[in-house]
């Protein structure tokens, strides 16, 4: 599949994303490809682990929307300086969480092979998502 250019590419990543196309996604990606969370976080292998983790991140936040601030290409990698902004689609932890909104500033490293995604890093905060879901003010 070609995508054009390194910049296309990651203009057809976020169209999937903010899409909430888990399928569309995955197939971008080389087929044994991977995605983590920051550098201590999951890490999904292959397309069908990514399209699944993306689809539980999709009902997680089923209106969730990427704008992308700040695109940054470093040779084989692009860094995305992104905003993700949504409201929680689920009860979390006991709590009656579904419907809080979620504001996350983060950094997407999007590692390219050629016309498809090699890998991605996402960093982000995951204790102002806690605080946020819990309904606590910044």
């Amino acid at each position: 599949m070609s995508h054009g250019s390194a910049l296309d590419l990651v203009d057809a990543f976020y169209r999937a994303y903010n899409s909430r196309d888990a399928a569309a996604a995955a197939a971008l990606y080389r087929e044994d490809a991977w995605h983590q969370e920051g550098t201590a976080g999951p890490r999904r292998t292959g397309r069908a682990a990514l399209e699944s983790g993306l689809s539980g991140f999709f009902s997680l936040l089923p209106d969730a929307h990427w704008e992308r601030r700040e695109t940054i290409p470093a040779g084989s990698t692009v860094a995305v300086v992104y905003t993700l902004t949504g409201h929680l689609g689920i009860d979390m932890g006991g709590a009656q969480t579904k419907g809080r909104p979620i504001r996350l500033d983060g950094v997407h490293l999007i590692e390219l092979d050629g016309d498809s995604i090699a890998g991605t890093r996402d960093y982000w905060s995951l204790d102002d998502f806690k605080r946020q879901a819990r309904g606590e003010a910044a």
